[in-house]
């Protein structure tokens, strides 16, 4: 199948859309996080029964236990994003160098259609491979942020 920017693109908007989805989870989750462990200084330091800040504790750090488990599970489902993204960073390399490959043949052809004055016919699609090349690399450079946002989010789900 050939490379078709605009579809990787839509791919990408998907998978940010993916991420800002977990970012919004992994606000929740630190949340909660946060106030469960609030609840057990508190109680710890409250003159509460042992017994019952003994029971209290074992609840809290349940419910911290099953806050990181959610965590872990919601980075795991970024693990297809993740794959996704190898392989559109994988394609868009090989478009560049594709590219690269074409716009020689076609310098060294028009090299060639110069001398007898017919060369200026080239420019147009040597000019329109350098325009590609560069959408080619912008794409890559955002494949690179995007790939970066998803580790971070991933990493701080999985570290709960």
């Amino acid at each position: 199948m050939a490379f078709n920017l605009e579809r990787n693109k839509g791919k990408v908007d998907e998978i940010k859309q993916n991420i800002e989805a977990k970012k919004s989870e992994l606000a929740k989750l630190e949340e909660n996080k946060e106030k469960l462990m609030d609840a057990g200084s508190d109680i710890q330091g409250s003159e509460i029964d042992e017994e019952v800040q003994e029971t209290i504790m074992e609840q809290i750090n349940r419910a911290l236990e099953e806050n990181a488990e959610k965590g872990t599970e919601l980075s795991g489902e970024m693990d297809s994003d993740a794959r996704q993204l190898d392989e559109l960073k994988q394609e868009t390399s090989e478009s560049i160098s594709s590219n690269d490959e074409q716009k020689s043949k076609l310098e060294q052809k028009k090299a060639l259609l110069d001398r007898f004055g017919l060369g200026g016919s080239l420019e147009d699609a040597i000019s329109e491979l350098d325009d590609n090349k560069q959408d080619l690399e912008e794409f890559n450079e955002e494949l690179i942020e995007t790939e970066k946002e998803m580790h971070e989010v991933s990493h701080k789900l999985s570290s709960l």
